[in-house]
């Protein structure tokens, strides 16, 4: 038995229930994973509240992070310590371990720790497939991001900041308006204080821009649309402030605008497709395209909590639960080789750390016995071959701990003796006469 959050019926979230379920082993095509870290998205919030349908009673979530602890019978491709992610279906990541088809986990890279990877792969994911393939942003667009300061608007701004677009992001107040600064939005409205669309007229001399991304929905309709340019873009991903009123085509007409409402996992329905976002997304990261900001920790007990706080839009950044604190830490990546394709040096032995490049091995000749030999019948090693002889230890100093007589007790001696002995080297047959 293993603790997991659970929900019997539809509600606020004093709806969810801390209680033991049963996990069962993993059947054909199946794993089972330890779950280390746990993403936490608003859409979470819509199955909680019964937006999207699921079968009560369910365990919500829909990102994680975790440990494989077993695989079904003949099932290839992952084992058992194998650390992956996955992102989408089947819901049910709010458990301390979980069954998942094999074919919906992505091997997490060494570099990446558990954390970043549970708080980026669903919402990196959603940045990819919005940026690059609902609307292909482009360098000299612009772009307008509701909720800049959010999990996902943190990382749409950083995304569309590295293609090379201009960047106006909303958000409620300063402090978010300071984060959404960092994470590349060139300008920064502060709707709770400015009017949105009469910002956007004059950032962009009236023009208006190529796209939006609205998360937002209900409440930022209107102005998403008076803010588009013509043949603008409309993708509308989320409706924090509540679903949609009916929409009406003539909207559209004024410019010729297009609207659109995607789901980033349509977008990732084969297994190529999964591993290609997910490799973006990843590559992202380690690059540093992408930077992870966690402002908000719970344990996967305080679920209730941490719905109760993104509903309040009490969070900026990411949010996520912490199971296991023995997570992977983060390494650094690879650094490529110093030496040509083909010729990288060993590594260093377990525990040695390397300070500077191996040097080459002595060249030695091929049989000892066929080397060139001394008068004695030592071998002699060709010059610059063979092990470096030791150096020379320094001469002893004249005076000092060496020698058994301080300079201070040894008396100088007069100048008629020092003259003998000049005069006894100089001529030997004279001073013996003498």
């Amino acid at each position: 038995m293993v603790k997991a959050i659970r929900i019997h019926e539809l509600g606020g979230p004093e709806a969810m229930r801390w209680e033991e379920v049963e996990v069962g082993m993993p059947k054909e095509g199946e794993i089972r994973i330890k779950n280390t870290a746990i993403g936490v998205n608003f859409i979470d919030v819509y199955y909680r509240t019964g937006f999207y349908s699921a079968p009560l009673p369910f365990t919500p979530g829909m990102e994680a992070v975790g440990v494989v602890t077993a695989v079904g019978p003949g099932l290839t491709g992952r084992k058992v310590g194998d650390v992956v992610a996955y992102a989408g279906y089947p819901i049910g990541s709010y458990a301390e371990e979980q069954i998942l088809p094999a074919n919906v986990a992505v091997p997490v890279p060494p570099s990446i720790d558990h954390k970043t990877a549970a708080a980026t792969l669903l919402k990196g994911m959603t940045v990819q497939v919005l940026l690059r393939r609902v609307f292909k942003v482009e360098a000299g667009h612009t772009v307008l991001v509701h909720a800049a300061a959010g999990g996902v608007g943190s990382l749409l701004c950083q995304w569309a900041n590295a293609l090379g677009t201009t960047v106006i992001g909303t958000v409620s107040n300063e402090e978010k308006a300071s984060q959404a600064t960092e994470d590349g939005c060139h300008h920064v409205i502060i709707y709770t204080k400015q009017d949105v669309v009469t910002r956007i007229k004059e950032i962009t001399d009236g023009k208006g821009v190529n796209v939006v991304y609205d998360s937002v929905g209900k409440d930022t309709y209107k102005a998403s649309l008076e803010s588009l340019a013509p043949h603008g873009h409309l993708v509308s991903f989320g409706q924090s402030s509540g679903l949609l009123d009916p929409i009406s085509m003539t909207d559209l007409v004024p410019k010729s605008l297009f609207l659109t409402r995607p789901n980033m996992l349509d977008y990732v329905g084969t297994r190529d497709e999964l591993l290609q976002v997910a490799g973006e997304v990843f590559a992202n990261v380690l690059s540093g395209v992408l930077r992870i900001r966690v402002n908000h920790t719970y344990p996967l007990s305080e679920a209730a909590h941490a719905h109760a706080d993104l509903e309040a839009r009490k969070t900026s950044g990411v949010l996520f639960f912490l199971l296991s604190s023995s997570s992977r830490p983060a390494t650094p990546a690879p650094r490529p080789p110093q030496s040509l394709p083909g010729h990288a040096p060993p590594p260093p032995a377990p525990g040695y750390a390397r300070s500077r490049p191996l040097r080459p091995p002595p060249l030695l000749p091929d049989n000892a016995a066929q080397a060139p030999r001394t008068a004695a019948g030592h071998t002699r090693t060709p010059p610059g071959h063979g092990p470096t002889r030791p150096r020379p230890r320094p001469p002893a100093p004249r005076f000092g701990p060496a020698r058994s007589c301080p300079p201070a007790a040894r008396p100088p001696r007069p100048a008629a003796a020092r003259a003998r002995q000049r005069l006894a080297r100089q001529h030997p047959a004279a001073a013996r006469a003498k």
